[in-house]
């Protein structure tokens, strides 16, 4: 395996013994084709297989796996639009990758089609992992389990994807306030949860979150939903990975401040120094 750098639009390879990996296209001569780099990154090629890690921190790369919170832009036939990033062209979630009412399992119909926006609308936030990425970089997603689908009653915080490490699991939670730090950099906090795993039947789940969603939030718990966030901001703010663990030190550590106080520069150095040290 080789590596160097290239930057969008520079050609890495020519004719035909190569294949084209993430981050690159082929262009078409007339005799010939060309392999050109679509992203400032570093070339990695395995055998014929040549792809571009970016180096830019802000642009997401999805692989099979990811825990991902993104925003419905569109309802499309059979699926929804998803923005996942700034950087990235959007996924989608097809129809048939969704938990239907009831935990029903079933070939989608018709009838269904018709009554996408009773699951997702325009501007909804969900949850979802990645089924698949397709040849051209777009990534399918699906919410077949409980614990993902649509988020409500909560806070977003945008970092760089780059400071959000692939973990074992996602989900964590800080006191009464659940986390959900998705590999796209969006993260999700929010009242904690029930516990879903006792709840034996799917209809059963869908209660509690239906219940969970309707109870408003109590002022305490949005002052704990405040500061957390705020506390992800001093993270990155600081260009520091944002771990669950150092999540809670700066939220332990910002307690003699008020909430509004903890994104004041001279405490961002202040609260973080712990860490960089």
């Amino acid at each position: 395996m080789t590596t160097h750098l290239v930057v969008p639009g520079q050609v890495i390879a020519e004719g035909d013994g190569f294949l084209r990996g993430h981050g690159t296209y082929v262009e078409i001569l007339e005799n010939s084709e060309r392999l050109v780099a679509s992203v400032a990154g570093r070339v990695e090629r395995v055998n014929k297989l040549v792809s571009v890690i970016p180096v830019a921190s802000s642009l997401y790369r999805g692989h099979v796996g990811d825990l991902i919170v993104g925003r419905i832009l569109e309802v499309q036939t059979n699926r929804w639009k998803v923005q996942i990033s700034d950087s990235h062209r959007s996924a989608q979630l097809p129809l048939s990758g969704v938990h239907l009412p009831g935990g029903v399992q079933r070939v989608r119909t018709q009838q269904d089609s018709r009554e996408m926006r009773q699951l997702f609308h325009e501007g909804d936030l969900v949850s979802a992992e990645v089924h698949n990425v397709q040849s051209d970089g777009t990534l399918a997603l699906h919410t077949r389990s409980l614990r993902y689908g649509k988020l409500e009653n909560g806070c977003l915080i945008i970092v760089p994807p780059a400071l959000v490490a692939k973990r074992k699991n996602h989900f964590c939670e800080i006191g009464n306030i659940s986390l959900l730090l998705g590999t796209n950099g969006y993260i999700w906090i929010q009242r904690a949860l029930p516990n879903l795993e006792d709840a034996q039947l799917a209809e059963h789940k869908e209660k509690l979150k239906k219940e969970h969603t309707e109870t408003p939030v109590l002022p305490d718990e949005r002052e704990k939903i405040a500061r957390i966030r705020n506390s992800i901001e001093c993270l990155a703010k600081v260009h520091l990975m944002v771990t669950p663990e150092r999540i809670e030190q700066v939220f332990k550590i910002s307690q003699s401040l008020r909430t509004e106080e903890i994104l004041f520069p001279d405490n961002i150095i202040k609260l973080t120094r712990s860490i960089l040290r």
